[in-house]
């Protein structure tokens, strides 16, 4: 569906938009390519907004009134916002980060170095979510964010490693 989002948004053959993907490997690399150069003057709000009400959109005829907004969103988009945009749909952001990198930055913003990683680590482990871990540290700080914390009903723990021994003993 997204490639006839990109063919409808920037006036394409679908054959081509589909030999342009084969070609780049990520729909946000195609996006981009495909897109027109101009300013959007849209906000991340805007953006949100749109990406909102095409997810709730249901019924009858649903997804063609899907594929024609998002169209329409892609096509007020500049090519570097279309291609992050365009990656949203399929759950492929491939933005070069990760919950590590948050935690290991939600430690430089309280101290200035990765001393808290480890602890603010600890507490990941229990709830798995990097947006509630961070606005409780933001408001409350490590030492207070982290006490109360537990697990949520809903959000699953992260699964433990376990280490390899050289003896059973």
């Amino acid at each position: 569906m997204m490639l006839q989002v990109l063919a409808d948004a920037y006036k394409k053959e679908l054959k081509d938009v589909r030999e342009l993907y084969k070609q780049k490997g990520d729909l946000g690399d195609t996006a981009e390519s495909l897109a027109v150069s101009k300013k959007s003057n849209l906000s991340i709000l805007d953006v949100y907004e749109s990406l909102h009400k095409i997810a709730l959109d249901e019924g009858l005829g649903s997804q063609e009134r899907k594929v024609k907004e998002t169209s329409k969103l892609l096509s007020n988009l500049d090519p570097l916002s279309a291609r992050f945009v365009s990656r949203i749909p399929v759950g492929k952001l491939r933005l070069g980060f990760s919950d590590k990198t948050i935690i290991d930055a939600l430690s430089w913003m309280e101290t200035g170095d990765k001393s808290l990683s480890n602890e603010i680590e600890r507490v990941y482990h229990l709830l798995p979510d990097v947006g509630t871990l961070a606005k409780n540290i933001k408001e409350k700080g490590v030492k207070k964010g982290r006490k109360g914390e537990a697990a949520k009903v809903g959000i699953p723990m992260l699964a433990m490693r376990a280490e390899r021994l050289r003896r059973a003993e």
